[in-house]
């Protein structure tokens, strides 16, 4: 592998270990996701929003909840 790619695979990885407020995660929500801040706190209902998330966690979150289907929200206190 050369050593332009080991670096920039490195990087990735690094940067996809940065964690960050789930206020920092909803502000650049459209940016990241392409997505309104509405959007963000849907998928992290019932969430710990005190705790740090990587991008990608917080990706995957906003997918699953756009992904699911009607009818299968929990409502709160479930």
């Amino acid at each position: 592998m050369s050593d332009e790619k080991t670096a920039t695979l490195a990087k990735d990885a690094v940067a996809s270990a940065v964690r960050y407020k789930f206020s920092e995660i909803k502000d650049a929500s459209e940016a990241l996701f392409g997505h309104a801040p509405a959007v963000v706190d849907g998928a992290f209902f019932g969430k710990d929003k005190e705790a740090s998330y990587t991008v990608k966690e917080a990706q995957d979150l906003v997918e699953a909840f756009l992904n699911k289907p009607i009818g299968t929200a929990k409502k709160e206190g479930e």
